[in-house]
């Protein structure tokens, strides 16, 4: 919705963009600890006002006011919903806003900040919103799963004190909620070297994902799973989903242009990518990435070749790009320093190039280090492209098995979350 703010489009155009019938606008205007908010409740098709009203709240009221406001428009629009209408869980007002500013710098990062100053910045947020408000599920899964990228990202030996702390405020959350949808979405993958049994996992996801439709984050979960068990078409249906119910929402066409990627389908994907781009997301390694699948490598060498300094991920792009561009003697050099830097701290990105350079040997080497050491991050290369190369060696079937993604073993996993119409 914010997309639209200070905007001078009309309010028939904006329905249309958004694929809705009604169109639910106003104001906020603070003063000390009072609030006043003003709604309008307007026909899309023929900009008609059907409804409005206007509160004087005390701050501390905010999410009662928010109830209401649903409550009201439910009762105009006369929806008939299955079950009583939805209400917000009450949450101190500061701790909602630091979760909003997490949440936001997630998506969009931090204007000239690498991701990693981005993951601190939100963890310091999130950990100030759970301090204010202790039982704040939602900053916990947030929190949680921020913590597990935070601890992935990390080269050998990593903090384990970061794993420990984002399994920490899961089980908080879920002690708080045990039917909260997202946090049950989390556990069902397992634990980082563990793997809960494929066929457990998707009755999990599956039921987490009925139950809460309309959570991105639930279904981002669902999609990635899908990915991982090779049901792709079952993947396509929920991103599309969650871009038609919300096209604003940036992280619903990254989603989709991860999937695309992996499914051969590079226009759609640059497609995406570009959409996400547009509304917000810094995507030009990604979209570079793309290029480089579909076997154009000047995105990524424009975006890499200008850094003075290379970490791992652009270390392995370049010897990729320049491999794929034929430029050998600089694509072994980058391998060779890669390799010398990062073999023993950041096994997976060394072995993904040596796959992408049809390396067979020095890739499954590495691949059995991050097998053993955890499973959880590596069915990523179950679903990556660049592991393609490879995979006609007899050795991928020993990796499928080790993450039970083999065939034979998704065979007859159930998976058909209901995608609402």
């Amino acid at each position: 919705a914010f997309q639209y703010k200070d905007t001078d489009k009309e309010i028939p155009v904006i329905a249309e963009e958004l694929r809705v019938a009604h169109v639910l606008e106003g104001s906020v205007r603070k003063a000390g600890n009072t609030i006043r908010i003003t709604a309008q409740l307007i026909h899309g098709p023929t900009d008609a006002h059907v409804w409005s009203k206007t509160w004087d709240r005390e701050l501390d009221d905010i999410f009662a006011i928010q109830d209401e406001v649903a409550e009201q428009v439910v009762d105009r629009l006369k929806v008939e919903l299955l079950g009583p209408t939805p209400t917000t869980r009450k949450v101190d007002p500061a701790a909602y806003t630091l979760f909003l500013k997490a949440e936001h710098i997630m998506t969009y990062g931090l204007p000239g900040k690498s991701y990693d100053v981005a993951e601190t910045e939100a963890v310091a947020l999130l950990e100030r919103a759970i301090e204010i408000e202790p039982t704040y599920v939602d900053a916990m899964n947030t929190l949680s799963i921020i913590l597990l990228r935070v601890w992935r990202n990390q080269p050998y030996p990593r903090d384990d004190a970061v794993l420990e702390r984002s399994d920490e405020v899961l089980r908080q959350a879920l002690e708080l909620d045990p039917h909260d949808p997202v946090a049950l979405s989390y556990v069902a993958w397992g634990g980082v070297n563990q793997l809960r049994p494929v066929a457990e996992t998707a009755a999990m996801i599956e039921d987490a994902f009925n139950n809460e439709p309309t959570s991105f984050e639930v279904a981002r979960m669902a999609m990635l799973f899908a990915r991982t068990i090779g049901r792709s078409e079952v993947a396509a249906a929920i991103g599309e989903y969650v871009a038609a119910r919300d096209p604003r929402h940036a992280g619903a066409y990254y989603n989709l242009s991860q999937l695309y990627r992996e499914t051969g389908d590079f226009e759609k994907a640059t497609e995406a990518g570009n959409i996400a781009q547009a509304l917000g997301m810094n995507l030009d390694f990604s979209i570079a990435n793309t290029a480089l699948y579909d076997g154009n490598p000047e995105p990524m060498l424009a975006i890499m070749e200008g850094q003075s300094e290379h970490n791992f991920q652009s270390l392995s792009a370049l010897a990729r790009a320049f491999y794929t561009a034929g430029r050998m003697r600089e694509s072994d050099e980058r391998m060779a320093e890669l390799r010398e830097r990062y073999a023993e701290k950041v096994p997976l990105a060394v072995a993904m190039a040596h796959a992408w350079r049809g390396e067979a040997d020095a890739a499954y080497e590495l691949l059995s280090i991050v097998l053993d050491r955890e499973a959880l991050l590596a069915l990523l290369v179950v679903i990556d492209p660049t592991t393609k190369p490879i995979r006609s060696d007899r050795r991928w079937e020993d990796v499928l098995r080790r993450l039970q993604r083999h065939p034979d073993q998704l065979a007859n996993v159930r998976f058909e979350p209901k995608i609402p119409d």
